[in-house]
């Protein structure tokens, strides 16, 4: 396995710690797939970079996250985030699908 394989496996693994989720794939949406959105969205950001070097110039959270006052104002929406469904319905509305191969494109390398 090469570097770079290595490191996504790596990255992979680290995003499942930290949601406690499995069966991540290079396709899993961050939004749709694990229904991370508004602050927990901010959360995991601020993990990889606490982990990671990353390059998050040009990357814009609003782009493809809600923030949390967005679900507050819009409380249908809210209650349709208990069903994966539901999320995939609310994120591909408004917000462009970020996967987690194309978020771990970002990561540069470890931090030591």
């Amino acid at each position: 396995m090469n570097e770079r394989a290595e490191l996504f496996e790596h990255f992979k693994s680290f995003i499942e710690k930290e949601l406690r989720v499995k069966c991540i794939e290079k396709s899993t949406t961050i939004q749709f797939d694990l229904g991370v959105e508004g602050d927990d969205a901010y959360d995991l950001l601020e993990e990889i970079d606490k982990t990671y070097e990353v390059d998050w110039e040009g990357f814009r959270f609003e782009e493809h996250f809600h923030s949390e006052a967005w679900f507050v104002l819009n409380l249908f929406s809210f209650l349709l985030l208990f069903t994966k469904a539901g999320r995939k319905k609310l994120s591909q509305s408004e917000k462009r699908p970020l996967t987690v191969v194309e978020l771990f494109s970002r990561v540069k390398c470890l931090k030591y």
